[in-house]
């Protein structure tokens, strides 16, 4: 059964299924160093100062030709992650100035290698409209038909989800050296056995 992918505006408790689900998610966390000086050396000693948030980024597409507003819906929900959010009835700036709230967290898991959905701040939501409806008046204000998403989240290392997620994660490393260890085991004592085949996924060795 096909599953697709949940986006989860927190502050609305509003979720969005893709339609298409990302051909690929990149996972980053990069981690911090200062370089010693070392004059005359060969090498500089790096210090470690810490880590930055766990990021990830994906692509999704939204596709609609039977709706006379297309999908306006759908970009609507994407644009939300990206402005002030005062919740699901306030309107952010609109009577009292210019409020200075962030935007929402959202509740996201697929394609991250998670066993769960985990809290993310919106670092970045970039929309690219390809089609418009061309037909009687859409075609005036260019009704998007087609649509790709790109969106960055980076982590919230401290939210519940994140330490329950901690604990699974640290059986599971158990659970991948165990499975590597049982695989080349298995590749001395019944080479055909294993699943894998050199260049199965297009490489070269």
């Amino acid at each position: 059964m096909q599953g697709y992918g949940v986006i989860t505006n927190l502050d609305t408790k509003i979720g969005m299924a893709f339609q298409f689900n990302p051909d690929s998610v990149s996972d980053a966390k990069k981690i911090n160093y200062i370089e010693v000086p070392n004059i005359g050396g060969s090498s500089r000693e790096k210090l470690f100062t810490g880590f930055e948030n766990n990021t990830i980024s994906f692509k999704t597409k939204f596709i609609e030709k039977n709706s006379p507003i297309g999908v306006t819906p759908e970009l609507d929900f994407m644009k939300s992650l990206r402005e002030p959010s005062a919740g699901l009835f306030g309107i952010a700036g609109s009577f009292f100035g210019n409020e200075n709230y962030p935007p929402p967290k959202v509740l996201y898991g697929w394609g991250t290698g998670n066993l769960m959905p985990l809290v993310w701040d919106v670092d970045d939501v970039t929309i690219d409209n390809k089609h418009f409806k061309h037909h009687d008046i859409q075609g005036v204000i260019g009704v998007v038909w087609y649509a790709e998403v790109s969106v960055t989240l980076s982590l919230d290392e401290d939210s519940i989800f994140n330490k329950a997620n901690q604990m699974s994660k640290k059986a599971n490393q158990i659970v991948g050296s165990i499975n590597s260890i049982g695989r080349q085991i298995t590749a001395y004592t019944n080479p055909h056995a294993r699943r894998e085949r050199n260049r199965m996924f297009g490489g070269s060795s």
